[in-house]
């Protein structure tokens, strides 16, 4: 598991590894000059940090190349059509979804409007940020909001439960769909979770799983995690739509402007 910002772990670099001192001392600069605003980054975290900027940009050994996978493509559990000019979800299942309406051990996850990232964790260690088959280096230049994102999500604990392995999640905030949410920061939301844990709703199953039930559940769906950011009481909440999330992985995703009530811009994803 991912150890948490202040029990965090900092391997000793061995003499086998080739350690030029010298590069890992700039990374290390490098890091809290890119960071200098964090007045919380303890020695600690500063290390991990310049740890994963060093392997990532100064290390040329073994073990580098990552085999990663691109997020698959998430399909809605209705069937669209283009009906009087608008791509809309009809009152069909679609063929082999129609475990969303019949097993229990379904999960409806709020949909974040966000993009689609993914981390590889290796010996407990973030080793390579993707932003879907696009490695995102820790020195880059427009993209510093995803890495600024990762390390949000890693100080708040929201990786503290993740072992080793591919995972994917949103990244929201800044720079990314016009900030729905109107966020000061970027943030990571691991999918497996943050999502599955905090994000689901809890009426889901409570009514009828028909498609005239659905449509009018999301007519009023709650913006859960506008809500946990803001409050209720904030005038300026946003929620997309959900993910149908099966704890063994299978997904299913349902925006609101699939519907034919919806007022506003639509698109075929």
């Amino acid at each position: 598991m991912l150890a948490g910002a202040n029990s965090l772990r900092v391997p000793f670099l061995e003499p086998e590894q080739h350690v030029r001192a010298t590069s890992f001392c700039h990374a290390s600069l490098f890091v809290k000059f890119l960071f200098f605003k964090r007045k919380d980054f303890d020695r600690k975290t500063t290390l991990s940090l310049a740890l994963y900027t060093y392997k990532s940009h100064f290390l040329k050994g073994e073990n580098m190349e990552d085999k990663i996978r691109d997020f698959f493509k998430i399909e809605s559990p209705f069937v669209r059509k283009e009906i009087n000019g608008e791509y809309i979800a009809t009152p069909e299942i679609t063929p082999g979804y129609e475990w969303v309406f019949n097993d229990e051990k379904v999960r409806a996850i709020e949909k974040l409007h966000g993009t689609n990232v993914s981390i590889i964790i290796e010996e407990g260690q973030i080793k390579s940020i993707w932003n879907r088959t696009e490695r995102i280096p820790f020195f880059n230049k427009g993209k510093i909001h995803i890495v600024r994102g990762i390390l949000e999500s890693f100080e708040r604990g929201y990786m503290d439960l993740l072992k080793d392995g591919q995972h994917f999640g949103e990244l929201i905030g800044p720079k990314v769909n016009g900030n729905p949410y109107n966020l000061e920061k970027n943030v990571w939301i691991p999918f497996k979770t943050y999502s599955w844990e905090h994000l689901f709703y809890k009426s889901w199953g409570k009514y009828p799983k028909t498609y005239e039930a659905i449509s009018e559940w999301f007519k009023t769906l709650m913006p859960l995690y506008s809500y946990k950011v803001h409050g209720k009481e904030y005038g300026k909440h946003f929620v997309e739509g959900v993910v149908f999330t099966h704890e063994d992985g299978r997904m299913a995703k349902l925006r609101r402007n699939m519907f034919d009530w919806y007022k506003g811009d639509r698109h075929k994803e």
